[in-house]
Formats: C-alpha cells, sequence, structure tokens
C-alpha cells in the first residue's frame, strides 16, 4: 500500500488469486467439520461456490464486484454462464471462474472438464482483458487414483508440481487458438487446489499481474 501526497491518495493491491489458493483448503475442511465428515469428504461445487463469493466479497472493495451464475455470453445454441465473476471498478470483467470439484465420493468425468474449458475459451473470447481461470478442488486420493489419472489422461490440464513452477513450458493445447496455462496450486493440506488459465495462443507469452489494484482517497 503506497500514499501519495497531498491528496492522500492510495494504492491498494489485493492478492485475491494468492489468498483463494492458501485459504481453500482450511475452508473445505472447516465446513467438513461442521458436518462431521474427513477434511476432504464431499461438497457440492454450489456451497464451495458460495463460501468462495463470501470470501472474495471480504478481500474487494466492494460486494458488487463479485457475481455468481450470471449470464456472460451466448450464441445461436447456448447461453454461457460462469460459477464466479469478479468485475473491474468501472465495468468489464476482471475475473471469470469455472469451478470443479473431485472430493471424497465424488466423480468428475473428463468430459464436464472440457465443457468448462470450452466455456472459458468463449469468455477469454468476448474479455480478452479479464483472467479466465479453471480452478480444481481435488482430494490426495482421487488424485492418485490410477482410474482418474487413465481417464484425464487427454486433458490439457497438467496436474505435477513442475508444471506450475514452470508454466510457459507446460501450456497445453485446447485447440488451435486456446491453450491452458498451469498457474497457483496448493498440495500442502488436503484438499489440494490448482488453477490454470486460459488464454490465446497468442498471449500465452503474456506478463500476468496478479493482485487486484486499485485507487482510494478518503473524502472529508
Amino acid at each position: 500500500m503506497k500514499t501519495h501526497e497531498p491528496d492522500r491518495e492510495v494504492i491498494f493491491e489485493s492478492p485475491i488469486f494468492s489468498e483463494l489458493v492458501t485459504g481453500l483448503p482450511a475452508f473445505v475442511s472447516h465446513l467438513n467439520a461442521e458436518d462431521g465428515q474427513l477434511q476432504d469428504g464431499h461438497q457440492s461445487e454450489l456451497v464451495l461456490q458460495r463460501e468462495i463469493g463470501k470470501r472474495l466479497r471480504t478481500w474487494l472493495p466492494s460486494t458488487t464486484l463479485v457475481r455468481q451464475n450470471v449470464m456472460l455470453a451466448s450464441d445461436a445454441s447456448h447461453r454461457y454462464i460462469p460459477d464466479i465473476i469478479i468485475d473491474r471498478i468501472g465495468g468489464g470483467c476482471w475475473a471469470i471462474f469455472e469451478l470443479k470439484t473431485l472430493l471424497q465420493a465424488d466423480q468428475l468425468s473428463a468430459n464436464a472438464i472440457r465443457q468448462d474449458l470450452r466455456k472459458l475459451c468463449k469468455y477469454a473470447a468476448v474479455y480478452p482483458d479479464a483472467f479466465c481461470l479453471f480452478l480444481l478442488i481435488v482430494s490426495e486420493s482421487k488424485l492418485n487414483n490410477l482410474r482418474r489419472q487413465t481417464s484425464w489422461a487427454t486433458l490439457p490440464i497438467s496436474l505435477a508440481g513442475d508444471a506450475f513452477a514452470a508454466p510457459s513450458d507446460h501450456a497445453q493445447k485446447i485447440d488451435d487458438s486456446w491453450m491452458t496455462q498451469p498457474w497457483l496450486f496448493n498440495t500442502t493440506l488436503s484438499p489440494f487446489v490448482f488453477i490454470w488459465r486460459v488464454l490465446h495462443i497468442d498471449h500465452i507469452a503474456a506478463p500476468c499481474p496478479v493482485a487486484y489494484r486499485f485507487h482510494a482517497r478518503m473524502d472529508t
């Protein structure tokens, strides 16, 4: 946080994504503790989406900047509704999330993930300046399950830790125009959390500022 004199305008930089990835395992564990379940027990995507939305609203300068389950794009045959939208102050989208969970007792098909990635391509085409993100919350046992590994083998989302250490080197094609890029992950506690960006192939090497940055000034 920096102060500019004499108008006392302050620049805030809120690390939204890193806070989310760091905190999500504890969020899920807390919900499961309340339900008497294991820390990586089943929670519905809708419940977790709402919990994420609550926390995002506390990190941003206005609660109105977070929207959930609102149509963002459409074509002749489909309406595209992301799980979570973070708006820019003054208009436009800053980040667009699709969320998937694979916790204890969950099933998650490769096709369901492909559908979310295609939706994110659609959002990125309409809002090229937005972060378009696929967020996965997964239990350790599911992550290491051989059947899961086989069924997801052709998906363009690498779950290897070294992929997130060198994201640009591990970008994978969704199609001829769009790619995924490993971005953030947390495997310190279960459930694990992974985030991939969806980017146009021409933007894969673009710099990635990660903080929600805004100016604020107190009027007297």
